[in-house]
């Protein structure tokens, strides 16, 4: 129970030396080795929490925690391919554990089984919450494989259940730009604006894929409503002048620029 407050609290040097004093009581306790490991590896201690944990194993221990560790210490060692099994034996424990499940996607990806992490994004993701990092990474192996309309259904459902939050908006829009979707990262930087109306970044990006679309009469409307927004946006005057310069209004386009 004190080791447990010391990590609560995150002061692991003193949940190290708790946890040894229990090694010392009972030097034939596999849970004691366990929990010694655990804080061994929580205050960056590896070969003392790997030998902890390994002597916790030869006693008989087999809890998801201890397999959490196992894989957590392969990671941070970075061998991510050794520390799947691990991740995987702590989900047959427990199926519910969506930070496993994305944690294994992660490692599976750095370890090259994007089969293996696309299944752990996809289960992780199905246990519901917003988590637009996890979706963005399977978006890029859905895209990647060649995944087209897996990668469209699943950028519209997240686009549909966005949550208020601009911040969130922001980082979905910016995702979509990164894989070059641009009718659905429009979709997504059009979302950012309708909580966030003054967004430079939002009015800038939708009035740019507009005019890349070729329709340089919209991104000049776009620009325009930005400004009024934000009349000292260098950016959206730029913006402005490219859609006037793209429509031959060359002495508008400087005028804009001065």
């Amino acid at each position: 129970l004190a080791t447990s407050m010391y990590e609560k609290a995150e002061d692991y040097p003193d949940a190290v030396k708790m946890s040894a004093l229990l090694v010392e009581v009972g030097p034939r306790d596999g849970t004691a080795y366990a929990t010694f490991g655990h804080a061994l590896r929580l205050n960056s201690e590896l070969d003392r929490a790997d030998a902890a944990l390994k002597r916790a194993a030869e006693l008989g221990v087999t809890t998801a925690q201890i397999n959490e560790d196992f894989a957590r210490l392969f990671i941070a060692r970075k061998d991510d391919k050794a520390a799947l099994p691990y991740l995987q034996e702590v989900l047959r424990q427990d199926s519910k554990r969506q930070d496993i499940f994305f944690l294994q996607a992660q490692a599976a990806e750095r370890s090259g089984d994007p089969t293996l992490a696309e299944h752990s994004y996809e289960q992780g993701l199905s246990l519901g919450g917003v988590h637009i990092a996890e979706t963005g990474a399977l978006l890029r192996l859905y895209f990647s494989g060649k995944q087209t309309d897996q990668a469209t259904q699943l950028a519209k459902t997240q686009l549909a259940s966005l949550p208020p939050a601009p911040e969130e908006r922001l980082q979905f829009a910016a995702t979509l730009d990164d894989l070059n979707q641009k009718d659905l990262a429009m979709q997504a930087w059009r979302a950012l604006l309708q909580v966030q109306p003054a967004s430079e970044q939002g009015h800038t990006r939708v009035a740019r894929l507009l005019l890349d679309s070729g329709n340089a009469g919209g991104a000049e409307e776009e620009a325009v409503a930005g400004l009024s927004a934000i009349p000292n946006s260098p950016l959206l005057h730029i913006v402005k002048a490219d859609a006037e310069q793209h429509q031959g209004r060359i002495y508008e386009a400087r005028h804009t620029l001065q």
